[in-house]
């Protein structure tokens, strides 16, 4: 019965959405760079880029142990919950109970071993669901999050490029290019 879960999980359904998130960060990842960083002048772009690149990676993990804290939570949540209707005088969980211990008896266990491990099988599938449920509320969270973004980029000053010419002339220390030969 077990073997059956663990083999529901082929190549391509781990490497597919890898693929598909890899090439989407290209979409979120430059665009953010070049909002960032468009209005910087040059001789400040490195001290910028190295300012934005810390706060980038702050964020990410700031990001991350919120949501893994949330998911810690809602499982322990989704436990509790799904633990108050576990109970011995439950027929459903009687007869789970009974197949766990008809599996264990019939791997050559005592019968003492055979219950205590139905006990450990089902509190196994207990949080097994409890993880799935949180991982849920954790995508939803996330999912209303990132659909709220878009409503503050109207709020977003607009970049606009300076000429060249301008920009040449600001940047002090640079070194301007050699002339075109004279044929």
């Amino acid at each position: 019965m077990m073997s059956n879960l663990t083999l529901g999980m082929d190549y391509w359904s781990l490497t597919l959405p890898r693929v598909i998130q890899g090439f989407a960060l290209g979409f979120i990842f430059v665009p953010l760079s070049t909002l960032t960083l468009a209005t910087i002048r040059r001789d400040k772009l490195v001290n910028a880029t190295s300012a934005y690149n810390v706060l980038r990676n702050l964020g990410g993990s700031v990001g991350i142990a919120l949501a893994t804290t949330y998911l810690a939570q809602r499982s322990q949540f989704h436990q509790h919950n799904l633990v108050s209707h576990v109970t011995v005088w439950d027929p459903a969980t009687q007869e789970r109970l009974a197949q766990w211990t008809s599996h264990f008896l019939a791997q050559g266990a005592d019968s003492f071993t055979a219950q205590r491990r139905a006990l450990a099988m089902l509190y196994h599938d207990v949080v097994g669901q409890a993880q799935v449920l949180a991982y849920a509320d954790d995508f939803w969270l996330l999912a209303i999050l990132f659909s709220i973004v878009p409503l503050f980029l109207p709020l977003m000053r607009r970049v606009h490029a300076e000429p060249l010419a301008s920009r040449e002339e600001d940047a002090p220390g640079q070194v301007r290019p050699l002339p075109a030969p004279v044929d």
